[in-house]
């Protein structure tokens, strides 16, 4: 119901469609390659515009998503967009709106994505959850599973790169993907590094072997650690756990 003092607008037949398509963004964004399949949720920070109604549009149009995922909106009061795109947001925007203007067409902008949790398990040397703010800066924005790596202290020497499992909620359950950092490596296949969304859990397994070849090469890679605890007992002049780079030889 309208809120006391608004009156319904009357019905609205706009003359001229509006440009674009159902939905636009605006930097900070997430990566191109995800505006469409873009998540809602608490703290994201949107722009809702009617076209034609100037008074619930651009500035007037800007909200946060609140704590439970909804949006408080003159005329229709709480409707929910948590785990909607922005296409499926407008859509149920205008089902509501539909009621007070004819035929609405709505556009949802995201202005600022809320800060992302990303859960790390597995051979990692800092397991954990860790929080990102894409609105810092380039750099935090587009986090992939391999500054993930890097931000959970890398990985141990047990850990399996060709089998990384990105766990990933989506509006309609979970997705599974599988990345191999392996082929990055070797091939320089950018696209195995994947842009991580909110949400994400990435899952390190353990290797079943170990070859010390590769074991050299993946030492040297971003993700990997930039030293490693040994512990030198025995007849030596100073026992004790040493921080080293990985590669190191028995010698040095």
């Amino acid at each position: 119901m309208p809120e006391p003092g608004l009156q319904p607008l009357m019905p609205l037949v706009p003359s001229q469609p509006p440009t674009g398509t159902a939905f636009t963004l605006q930097q900070p964004l997430p990566p191109a390659a995800s505006r469409e399949t873009y998540i809602l949720g608490a703290g994201d920070a949107i722009r809702i515009d009617i076209f034609d109604v100037p008074e619930f549009s651009g500035q007037n149009g800007q909200y946060t998503i609140l704590s439970d995922g909804s949006l408080n909106l003159p005329w229709v009061g709480n409707v929910s967009v948590q785990n909607m795109t922005l296409a499926q947001a407008a859509s149920a925007l205008a089902q509501r709106y539909a009621r007070y203007i004819d035929d609405p067409l709505i556009t949802v902008t995201l202005l600022a994505p809320r800060p992302m949790r990303i859960g790390i398990i597995g051979q990692v040397n800092r397991p954990g959850i860790y929080t990102v703010n894409p609105a810092t800066g380039a750099t935090s924005q587009k986090q992939t599973v391999s500054t993930a790596i890097q931000a959970a202290g890398g990985i141990t020497q047990l850990a399996n790169v060709r089998g990384i499992e990105v766990r990933r909620p989506t509006a309609s359950g979970e997705q599974s993907i599988t990345v191999d950092l392996w082929r990055f490596l070797q091939a320089g296949d950018i696209a195995q590094d994947i842009a991580l969304q909110d949400g994400d859990t990435v899952i390190i397994p353990e290797a079943s072997s170990v070859d010390p070849a590769e074991a050299a090469q993946i030492a040297a890679a971003s993700f990997s650690p930039a030293t490693i605890n040994v512990n030198v007992v025995g007849e030596v002049m100073r026992p004790g756990t040493l921080a080293l780079p990985p590669n190191v030889s028995l010698n040095q």
